[in-house]
């Protein structure tokens, strides 16, 4: 083994034997490439190629085990594919590691509702609400949408849970194209 090659693998066990060192800082991923990772998946993403996204982000996820970013667009690249358990657990990861991720929390209420679990959808959109007192944030304002319509919901014979949902955003967007 040449000398260079000898430090390069003396550096990575020596940042392997910190015990808060990433597995990215270990194996040498300079905060530039990662970036570059992000906005690379971020990208696909955007563009609705799924799988690449998922692959990048699943890769940053073992690289940053403590990025919440990563994990919440993770749980939304599994929400996207319909892997609701998947989404559901990364949002966890991701409120877990940032408990004011307000996406991370609309998100994951939103599952619950489609699920039936109003409770733990409330007390998400609840928290996501709170943390956004200015109505700034996109998603706690969903969540406002999603409490109204909700509680308009179960009000005595209308229809319950997301079929109530469901038709309720139709009829409002049927309401904003007549506009």
């Amino acid at each position: 083994m040449t000398p260079a090659k000898n430090q390069k693998l003396e550096k990575v066990e020596d940042t392997s034997r910190n015990e808060t060192a990433t597995i990215g800082e270990a194996l040498g991923i300079q905060p530039r490439q990662e970036a570059a990772l992000l906005q690379t998946g971020f990208r696909f993403y955007q563009q609705g190629r799924f799988v690449e996204a998922k692959n990048i982000f699943e890769g940053l996820a073992v690289l940053d085990e403590n990025n919440a970013y990563v994990h919440g667009i993770l749980g939304s690249i599994y929400q996207k594919a319909g892997d609701d358990e998947a989404a559901i657990g990364s949002y966890n990861t991701a409120i877990r590691l940032f408990h004011k991720d307000v996406s991370s929390l609309v998100n994951r209420g939103e599952l619950f509702l489609k699920a039936g679990k109003f409770q733990e959808a409330a007390e998400d959109f609840s928290k996501a609400i709170q943390l956004d007192p200015g109505k700034r944030n996109s998603a706690s304002n969903r969540a406002r949408l999603l409490v109204a319509i909700t509680r308009d919901a179960l009000k005595p014979g209308k229809k319950k849970g997301i079929d109530a949902v469901q038709q309720e955003r139709s009829r409002a967007q049927q309401t904003q194209g007549r506009r």
